[in-house]
């Protein structure tokens, strides 16, 4: 999906979100990795989807957001019960709360992987 990706921290926290796809199955698995970095930033990922008749940004999927640091790499999740358009927001954070300015990742997002449950 994003086979080598930058992101540079301009403030507190910076968000950027990948293309809509088309759902391919019940459940999304995701994997992110980190491959080189600057500071102590940490990665954040989050999965939103909406119908293709909505409008607007699509909504969280809920659970919890992979989140990656210099420590804890890498990071997957599991999430079910999408709708028809699915997409990732990365977040990158400072090291503190308030953010530090000029850190950066450089990660990759492997291609999702899709299936369904087993009846």
């Amino acid at each position: 999906m994003f086979s080598l990706q930058l992101l540079y921290l301009k403030s507190a926290t910076y968000k950027l979100y990948s293309p809509w796809m088309e759902r391919q199955g019940n459940y999304l698995a995701v994997l992110l990795s980190m491959d080189q970095f600057s500071g102590t930033p940490r990665l954040g990922l989050d999965v939103f989807h909406k119908d293709r008749n909505e409008a607007g940004d699509g909504a969280s999927v809920g659970g919890t957001p992979i989140t990656i640091t210099a420590s804890v790499i890498p990071g997957n999740t599991v999430v079910s019960g999408l709708k028809e358009l699915v997409r990732y927001e990365f977040t990158i954070y400072g090291s503190s709360v308030s953010g530090t300015t000029g850190d950066w990742f450089l990660f990759r997002v492997l291609d999702p992987v899709w299936w369904e449950a087993a009846s």
